[in-house]
């Protein structure tokens, strides 16, 4: 795990408190989302951005989709609710479901 995720999740030292970025936007959800639905929903994109964007994930995932996405352009899945959140395409093609 890089120094950049680390720091980004607040893992380097028991010391240092949450990036104030994040912190900020994870607030920003909290106070703006009307209910617990669009707190999840809001909350998954914001995971779907940071896969994207961190550099450690950027060289595992060639694209990271919400389930509803991903599932919209397979003929054999459908978008309802299955517990999946985001769907990451790994660059070899193979990809991971992860529950956030």
């Amino acid at each position: 795990m890089s120094e950049t995720t680390q720091t980004y999740l607040g893992l380097e030292s028991e010391s240092r408190q949450t990036d104030p970025g994040f912190q900020s936007v994870l607030n920003y959800i909290r106070e703006k989302a009307q209910s617990e639905y669009r707190k999840g929903e809001l909350f998954e994109r914001l995971m779907q951005t940071y896969f994207t964007e961190d550099p450690d994930y950027k060289k595992q995932f060639s694209e990271v989709y919400l389930y509803k996405q991903w599932a919209a352009t397979r003929t054999d899945y459908d978008a309802n609710d299955i517990g999946i959140d985001l769907v990451a395409q790994k660059h070899n093609g193979g990809v991971m479901p992860s529950k956030i």
